[in-house]
């Protein structure tokens, strides 16, 4: 209450972009790769901008009301901000039509989680379920690029 008065804001807006940096038995860590704290009116000299670059203990507090949001798939750790992401919970979600889908690999690179499959199946199924928006599915060749990709650790 003390810093709401004293900054003369009622709510404060966020905007966080998390990278994916390691895979660790299915799970995804995502750690902050840019985040900004804003005052809910706009104005020329936003004091909880300023007050955000100075003082960073906020940034779990709101990446734990980003967990809270979905639990099931998102847990904060409590190393350095990171939230990883249960890949799993993907795989339990998939309808049986898709057929039997285990993860071989998983690799973070470039701002995007890339996920190596095998399914006794056509993958198509998949593709409606989540749509093109989360998921884009590509044919792996079995060239020499590709398979040192999918056997880097």
């Amino acid at each position: 209450m003390f810093w709401s008065r004293f900054l003369k804001t009622d709510s404060v807006d966020y905007n966080v972009s998390l990278a994916p940096v390691r895979v660790v038995q299915n799970q995804v860590r995502l750690q902050i790769h840019s985040f900004r704290l804003f005052s809910h009116t706009s104005r020329k000299l936003d004091p909880i901008r300023i007050f955000s670059k100075i003082f960073q203990f906020h940034r779990h507090f709101i990446l734990e009301t980003i967990v809270e949001e979905i639990p099931e798939i998102l847990r904060l750790t409590g190393i350095r901000n990171v939230i990883t992401v249960n890949m799993d919970y993907f795989l339990s979600e998939i309808p049986d039509l898709a057929g039997n889908i285990t993860i071989q690999k998983v690799i973070p690179e470039k701002g995007n989680v890339f996920l190596f499959v095998k399914s006794g199946t056509i993958l198509k199924p998949l593709l409606d379920f989540f749509g093109p928006e989360y998921i884009r599915i590509e044919p792996i060749s079995e060239n020499h690029d590709t398979l040192l990709l999918l056997w880097r650790d």
